[in-house]
């Protein structure tokens, strides 16, 4: 019997290893398989769905983190939340243990916060060459951040930043303040973007140079219309936290 080539696939995913359970979005992203009939179905979303285990399993173990680092006193109900969601998320969504590792590098920076000298440290000119150095080795010597050493130069990058390092300055710019405040948006948004660009504008072949002018294009383009978008919808909503935050505590 003749197997359709992306059903072969699929089975390749399955068969390299069998016992193994995986999710949907996996088999596209891995099987390289578009989902309900629409082709490309990761690169339109730009792949970003893959952190969302981790931003909840974040969010299910802050009560806990809560209770047993800062002595924060939760009810009974928050934290049988937090350890049903977390039960569900390790063992449905079996998230990477090299990723769960990166979050040590902001405990370690929360900490250390806490702390002036590492605080003055932190700001002066050697940390900023310091911080430089991290993140440039961690890009141009490593092919991948998923491993042990370019992990631990871009947690000291983080640390040193996260303990008001500026980068000579650079970080307390008006545009590196904007940026900073629409970097989320721009995550969704890029690969979408991106997809409607060169699927439906640009569809011939082009030279690497003109990739990069219409790369740079898009690039201004995405910053106007994620900029647009966080002061419609995502600016509103964050300035409605400490409302609900208050609601929640109250609660408690």
């Amino acid at each position: 019997m003749l197997i359709p080539l992306q059903r072969k696939k699929i089975l390749e995913v399955f068969m390299s290893d069998p016992v193994k359970e995986i999710h949907l979005r996996e088999i596209s992203r891995l099987s390289k398989v578009s989902l309900n009939n629409v082709n490309n179905t990761n690169y339109i979303t730009g792949g970003v769905i893959w952190t969302l285990k981790y931003e909840w399993l974040f969010y299910f173990s802050l009560p806990l983190v809560s209770l047993l680092l800062l002595k924060i006193k939760c009810n009974w109900k928050t934290i049988l939340f937090s350890l049903v969601g977390l039960s569900f998320i390790f063992y449905y969504l079996k998230p990477d243990s090299m990723i769960l590792l990166s979050f040590v590098g902001g405990i370690i920076a929360a900490l250390l916060n806490k702390i002036e000298k590492i605080k003055t440290f932190s700001k002066s000119f050697s940390a900023s060459i310091i911080a430089l150095t991290s993140l440039i080795s961690a890009v141009v010597f490593f092919d991948s951040p998923y491993n042990y050493i370019p992990l631990i130069f871009l947690s000291g990058f983080f640390i040193i930043i996260a303990n008001g390092n500026s980068l000579f300055g650079i970080l307390e710019l008006n545009i590196s303040r904007a940026l900073g405040q629409i970097s989320y948006t721009i995550y969704l948004v890029q690969g979408l973007l991106l997809h409607i660009v060169f699927t439906f504008i640009f569809k011939n072949d082009y030279s690497v140079n003109e990739h990069w002018i219409m790369i740079s294009i898009v690039g201004i383009v995405l910053i106007f219309v994620c900029k647009i978008i966080y002061q419609l919808y995502e600016g509103k909503l964050l300035r409605y936290t400490e409302k609900l935050t208050k609601v929640l505590r109250y609660n408690q």
